[in-house]
């Protein structure tokens, strides 16, 4: 097993790329390019590569899946401490690094920090889909070798992006005013505080480190945005990309969250890593596709449709589905975690037949007969 945690020590900071890549090659229903040239963004530290599909240039985390390769990315994980001030001047407070409330551990000291660190993002496990063993693998580095497995001319067997945890990251508080929060329905112990003064909070924090990913850990905490009278439940987590010193640099933020949320303890974390390392600048459009949430479900086609989506959005496309349809349980010595069951980038790039790991749609196939095929266009309603 490999020992990200002194990989990361070794580095001393900087992102690496263990392996250089370097020409084209021509594959499947684009071209892959060995870096990616975003007009919209200056180069990033990370490295990437892209594909020229249909609709852009799409660009990925990593180096280009040709040979053996290595990219190791530090990722810093920081708790946020949220203190929500009552109109009386007193405040609740959500901790990360605080005894989980609901602990599904043997140890009762357990916090959302500690279960976080010890999770399927940044510890590997062996991954099997379908027939596939696809290797000893981080979450997020299993969701892109498995989109691209069979995809012309690349290697996976030996490629890796691993998310190396920063050895100690302090954690940092923001106070939210009165007004601004109220409960979470249905979440013991959640709440929804204002989306603006969570980003620009993260902003901020993210722009003190910007040679790293920091990724922001809250402990059932959701943002709503609009008023606070018309909010619903809500967003979990965020993955962003921003300018800094003429580079671009990123940060994810997602909640920890006790059961019942259907987005249980890691899978806000794991959707949000999948979506990073799948479109990391958020420019990888794809052809319009219905969005998840504005169609009868179980898929029944032909369906109406209410609104069209056109990024390649890994986590969002499945996040209508119930729980027991997204959720993937990894069981490990700390706890049963929960990692998000994604849709492959073949099926956002219209390969037919999927060019993704077993031939799927989603990580684990079609989903009562939607994500059989590629994605359905959104200008037709059928």
């Amino acid at each position: 097993m490999r020992n990200v945690m002194r990989r990361a020590t070794l580095l001393m900071g900087l992102f690496v790329v263990l392996a250089a890549i370097c020409g084209t090659a021509s594959a499947g229903d684009g071209t892959a390019l060995p870096l990616c040239e975003n007009p919209a963004y200056p180069q990033s530290l990370i490295p990437m590569w892209s594909i020229l599909g249909d609709n852009g240039i799409e660009c990925f985390v990593g180096v280009l899946p040709l040979e053996r390769s290595t990219t190791v990315v530090l990722t810093p994980l920081i708790s946020v401490i949220v203190k929500l001030k009552n109109s009386d001047g007193t405040f609740i407070v959500s901790d990360p690094t605080k005894p989980l409330h609901i602990n599904h551990t043997k140890n009762p000291s357990y916090s959302a920090f500690d279960v976080t660190a010890a999770s399927p993002i940044f510890a590997t496990h062996d991954y099997k889909l379908g027939s596939t063993n696809l290797g000893t693998l981080q979450y997020g580095e299993m969701t892109e070798r498995a989109s691209f497995w069979k995809f012309p001319g690349f290697k996976l067997d030996k490629w890796f992006v691993e998310l190396a945890l920063w050895p100690f990251s302090p954690a940092v508080t923001l106070e939210i005013p009165a007004g601004s929060w109220a409960l979470m329905a249905g979440e013991p112990d959640g709440y929804v505080v204002d989306a603006t003064l969570m980003g620009n909070f993260l902003l901020e924090q993210a722009k003190k480190t910007p040679d790293v990913l920091p990724i922001f850990l809250t402990y059932n905490i959701g943002t709503y945005t609009g008023t606070l009278q018309s909010a619903s439940c809500c967003t979990l987590g965020d993955h962003e990309p921003y300018v800094e010193n003429g580079v671009t640099s990123f940060y994810i933020w997602a909640s920890y969250m006790d059961p019942p949320s259907a987005r249980v303890d890691v899978l806000g974390l794991s959707h949000e890593v999948a979506e990073f390392l799948h479109d990391p600048f958020l420019t990888n459009f794809v052809r319009s596709y219905p969005a998840p949430g504005t169609f009868k479900l179980p898929w029944d086609p032909p369906y109406m449709y209410k609104s069209c989506s056109s990024l390649l959005e890994v986590g969002d496309a499945t996040e209508d589905r119930p729980a027991s349809e997204i959720q993937i349980p990894i069981d490990t010595s700390i706890m049963t975690y929960h990692v998000q069951n994604i849709a492959t980038a073949s099926w956002f790039m219209q390969a037919s037949p999927s060019f993704s790991v077993d031939g799927r749609y989603t990580l684990r196939g079609a989903i009562d007969g939607e994500f059989a095929g590629p994605a359905p266009p959104c200008n037709t309603g059928q």
